[in-house]
């Protein structure tokens, strides 16, 4: 008698595969957000990975290991849309820089992106 191995119940195989999904489309994110942090950040709100409200955006840039942070900085340097200047905020106030002396403050703060290469754009961030 020959014994076979039973499927796992169907309900498992569901979860499963919602599983590999997710990680396929964190990768996608990954690859966007790498070559333009729009569209990366387009798909993850799409995807429903993360709100689409500037405080939640801010609060994952800070918070996911991985992310290029250089391509934050260039997102958060956005001159044009008010709502890369609210992330830019409130990734600001999500870091405790507040009674720093000012260079023990941008320390602290450049521990999380680098500053983008345009005077524009950092000049943009300081001021934040």
């Amino acid at each position: 008698m020959v014994r076979t191995k039973t499927a796992p119940p169907l309900p498992n195989c569901i979860e499963f595969l919602q599983q590999v999904f997710q990680k396929i489309h964190l990768i996608h994110f990954y690859i966007h957000f790498l070559r333009k942090p729009d569209r990366g950040v387009q798909l993850l709100i799409r995807w429903g990975f993360v709100e689409d409200s500037s405080h939640a955006l801010a609060k994952l840039f800070k918070e996911r290991k991985g992310l290029s942070k250089q391509m934050i900085g260039e997102y958060l340097g956005t001159l044009k849309s008010p709502f890369h200047a609210a992330v830019l905020e409130h990734f600001i106030a999500e870091i405790p820089i507040y009674d720093m002396e000012i260079d023990k403050a941008l320390r602290q703060l450049l521990m999380h992106f680098r500053l983008p290469g345009e005077a524009q754009k950092i000049d943009h961030i300081i001021q934040v």
